[in-house]
């Protein structure tokens, strides 16, 4: 991978978490056992790669869970 794959990589994945963490943010308050499935769905049309979305919105719900 060159410099410039690797900087629209990371600006993708940045780009991805910024968007999981306002959609998160946005649906309020909601049973974290229900919340992946209902992010994952209103991301469907922006995601690619279903292993790292989960690992995504997992990381997202647990700094919610925390506060930060």
């Amino acid at each position: 991978m060159n410099k410039s794959d690797e900087t629209r990589q990371k600006l993708s994945e940045q780009s991805l978490r910024q968007l999981i963490n306002d959609t998160i943010d946005a649906m309020g308050p909601l049973d974290a056992t229900e919340m992946p499935h209902r992010i994952k769905a209103k991301l469907s049309a922006h995601i690619r790669g279903e292993e790292s979305i989960e690992a995504l919105i997992a990381e997202a719900i647990s700094r919610r869970g925390k506060g930060e």
